[in-house]
């Protein structure tokens, strides 16, 4: 039998433009997009594509948080010490028999 594609992958695979897909541990997702310039950019425009790629999946989810975080750039930094806009959503597990 071979193995059940995640939720993880298939958001992934999915939602374009988001540089890191993480699970916290109170089973929110968080997307982060990092960034040197904004280029027109904001924390809205960023919301709205990850809303696009979730209907498109067609999971059932809220969208808990999002915003901007701006760091002062250093080198060598990951995407979640830069600056980056992030988006918390909260997707709703499909049961076992769904999944089926």
């Amino acid at each position: 039998m071979a193995k059940p594609i995640t939720i993880l992958k298939r958001l992934r695979d999915t939602i374009t433009g988001a540089d890191q897909i993480s699970k916290d541990m109170t089973g929110n997702y968080i997307f982060r997009k990092g960034y040197f310039y904004r280029m027109g950019m904001d924390a809205d425009k960023f919301a709205d594509r990850v809303e696009a790629g979730l209907k498109h999946l067609g999971l059932k989810y809220r969208i808990l948080d999002s915003g901007d975080h701006w760091a002062a750039f250093r080198g060598n930094q990951s995407i979640k010490q830069g600056s980056h806009f992030w988006v918390k959503v909260k997707i709703e597990e499909p049961k076992e028999e769904e999944k089926q």
